[in-house]
């Protein structure tokens, strides 16, 4: 076969390549290849040298972000997001979700989670519920990790612009999740908004219903 075929095989196979440890699924004069060494240490939870890596590779994560591994991927949006650079990775997660539809649900989910978190750093709150309620109603979404992330954030969007009605109706569905760990969370939110109220009563009764929970 062709050397250029060769190599186009080896970056179509690389999402499923790019999960095997150690593996680097592109030739070493490929443009992504860089980012693969990045995304191994990543891998390794060598976070800090996987960030440093990649933080002067940004320009070729944005032409190679449909060859990379997507929990790197996403993860390396999320830094550029701590890192204040929003013009940048909100072009990107814009260029990324006009391929929704091609997109595995989970990926889809988190990058459109990733662009609310964009715009609530920034803010701009309608725009940051707009996602994340974008989320919770795209059935799509419903088995992915980000669609209980975006309840949580959703929920504290509400509470941090003291809507604190809709925030509680939300909790008191959450406080019924068979899961503890999200009935916690729920709890320490619903102890959050009374305390914005001033009731210190039902401060201490769920802050008291969370721990009860977290010791399990």
């Amino acid at each position: 076969a062709p050397k250029g075929g060769i190599i186009s095989a080896s970056r179509r196979c690389s999402r499923l390549a790019g999960n095997i440890d150690s593996v680097i699924p592109v030739p070493t004069t490929d443009p992504a290849y860089p980012l693969f060494l990045a995304s191994d240490h990543l891998e390794k939870r060598n976070v800090e040298e996987a960030w440093k890596q990649t933080k002067p590779l940004l320009k070729s994560l944005a032409e190679n972000w449909d060859v990379v591994p997507p929990k790197y991927l996403t993860w390396a949006m999320d830094q550029m997001r701590k890192d204040k650079q929003f013009d940048a990775v909100m072009e990107l997660a814009m260029t990324i979700l006009l391929k929704e539809s091609d997109l595995d649900a989970e990926t889809a989910a988190d990058v459109l989670l990733l662009k609310g978190d964009i715009y609530r750093d920034q803010q701009n709150f309608p725009a940051a519920q707009s996602d994340y309620s974008s989320i919770r109603s795209n059935k799509r979404y419903a088995t992915t990790s980000a669609y209980e992330t975006a309840q949580v954030r959703l929920i504290q969007l509400l509470v941090e612009t003291s809507s604190y009605g809709p925030a509680t109706v939300l909790l008191e569905r959450m406080v019924e999740s068979p899961d503890i760990g999200r009935q916690a969370e729920a709890y320490y939110l619903l102890a959050l908004v009374a305390y914005r109220q001033e009731n210190f009563e039902e401060v201490t009764e769920n802050l008291k219903a969370c721990f009860a929970r977290e010791s399990n």
